[in-house]
């Protein structure tokens, strides 16, 4: 039978009831054919944006780490910058040492302090700075080791007493006289070498 005669056959309600029944079949072929591309369309754009959420998340994860970074670097060269004037310096840390013990020895004369031997070690594996470290033997009374003691303390060059032992060599000295007390002392201080070549 011609389809078309058919058709044409078919009072108005039939043939609308039979285009209709067309519309809902086309639709439902074309949905099933439709729907899995546009899922898997889907599932790939949630991947591309949890990927670009991710990548975003890196991306400032660096920047706050850059910031840090660089903000962390002024701070250390603020500090260095301040601390400079307080250390010592030399091409080597012999002379940086020598340094040290100069300072120390001209404390000593202005509190009346009598240095018996000072021994210098150095330490270059600190990093920056090289340690210096100060062994004195002085003798003085109690006013004269106290006040240089205080002025080793604070002065303007970072210095700090490590250890301190002091005696009597002359317990039965007479009373009129100022008692003498022997100190060992150890000094610690920091530099900059120069000459880093030099320093190893």
């Amino acid at each position: 039978m011609n389809p078309a005669r058919f058709f044409q056959r078919l009072s108005a309600r039939e043939r609308r009831t039979v285009t209709l029944a067309v519309i809902v079949v086309v639709t439902a072929v074309g949905a099933l054919r439709v729907l899995p591309a546009i899922s898997r369309w889907a599932g790939s754009a949630a991947q591309r944006r949890d990927a670009a959420q991710e990548t975003l998340g890196r991306a400032r994860a660096v920047i706050a780490e850059r910031e840090a970074t660089r903000e962390s670097l002024s701070v250390h060269a603020a500090r260095l910058v301040s601390v400079a004037p307080r250390v010592f310096g030399g091409s080597t840390p012999a002379e940086a040492g020598a340094q040290l013990a100069s300072l120390v020895g001209g404390f000593a004369d202005q509190r009346r302090v009598r240095i018996g031997r000072q021994d210098v070690q150095t330490d270059s594996g600190s990093g920056l700075f090289t340690r210096l470290t100060l062994r004195v033997e002085a003798e003085s009374d109690i006013t004269g080791l106290t006040s240089w003691l205080a002025q080793l303390e604070q002065n303007d060059k970072l210095l700090s007493i490590r250890s301190l032992a002091v005696e009597a060599p002359e317990p039965a000295a007479p009373a009129a006289q100022p008692e003498r007390l022997r100190a060992v002392v150890t000094i610690g201080a920091w530099a900059t070498i120069t000459d880093t070549t030099r320093a190893r």
